[in-house]
């Protein structure tokens, strides 16, 4: 079995999520590595353009939420 770790990213519609994803998946071992991205906005172009952009096993969750501690809890609660 082999072990991952979890990357909990809050964005609120900022285009520099794709350069930070970028570098995770071009880092080596990033197979390794599942990113839970907590979009809080309501601009649904941007959350299909994400959806489209991250890979399968990463988890994406489009919701207002109350601040950043209420997004990382909810990442949180999404991690392994």
């Amino acid at each position: 079995m082999s072990k991952s770790i979890d990357i909990i990213i809050p964005c609120f519609n900022d285009g520099r999520i794709y350069r930070l994803l970028e570098s995770v998946y071009n880092a080596s071992g990033s197979q390794y590595v599942n990113c839970i991205i907590l979009e809080a906005s309501n601009n649904q172009e941007f959350q299909e353009l994400l959806r489209n952009y991250i890979r399968t096993n990463d988890t994406l969750l489009c919701e207002p939420d109350c601040g950043i501690f209420d997004g990382f809890n909810k990442g949180l609660s999404l991690s392994s």
